[in-house]
């Protein structure tokens, strides 16, 4: 499992810093620090859903995702993408 997790992470890093290349995402973001935290994140709404079955809907996962994701949005995509 740790060696697909940090396959996993690796993609994820390099995935960020595409995106920042095509400055999809902020400039001023760390893609192994952000890699990190969005793994924690998915991580932490996972296990959450396993312990507390009823406390998270898909759908409000998906928004806490959505909305941790959307933070790390240039300014340009976010007003190109139709999100206010």
């Amino acid at each position: 499992h740790q060696q697909s997790a940090a396959q996993l992470r690796q993609v994820i890093i390099q995935e960020l810093k595409t995106l920042q290349s095509a400055k999809l995402i902020r400039a001023n973001i760390e893609p192994e620090l952000e890699a990190n935290a969005l793994l924690a994140l998915v991580n932490g709404v996972s296990l959450d859903s396993l312990i507390q079955a009823k406390r998270l809907s898909s759908d409000h996962q998906q928004i806490v995702i959505r909305r941790y994701v959307n933070e790390l949005l240039s300014t340009h995509a976010i007003s190109g993408s139709g999100n206010p």
